[in-house]
């Protein structure tokens, strides 16, 4: 009977009706859902993970590297550079020297003459 009447009635309403209850399940239903929400998460977490970064620079004090030595030097290369690293720190204590010389006759009052050399008063 049932054959025949969707052979004779193929867009019979009520038959329209049954056919769209059948396919409608609850539990189909909560799982689309679910998928949809897991979806649209995954595909917010990909966009901010993808999102390009703004770029911050830390401006820092810029050091002199002390530029890279070969692993064996000769005892002659390494004495000249030594002796050298020395001259350089010897002329900057000397210069701060006569620095605070000026600044302490200034602070006295008494306008001295520094010699020009480093020799002291």
């Amino acid at each position: 009977m049932n054959f025949w009447h969707r052979l004779l009635n193929p867009n019979c309403p009520d038959c329209a009706l049954a056919l769209h209850e059948s396919q409608y399940c609850k539990s189909c239903e909560t799982l689309k859902q679910t998928v949809a929400r897991l979806e649209d998460e995954n595909r917010r977490l990909l966009n901010h993970l993808l999102a390009p970064k703004p770029i911050i620079l830390e401006h820092s004090e810029h050091e002199e590297l002390e530029p890279i030595r070969p692993a064996h030097v000769s005892w002659n290369a390494r004495r000249q550079m030594l002796e050298a690293e020395d001259r350089a720190k010897a002329k900057i204590l000397r210069t701060q020297k006569l620095e605070d010389e000026i600044l302490k006759s200034n602070a006295a009052g008494g306008l001295k003459e520094v010699p020009a050399k480093g020799g002291l008063v």
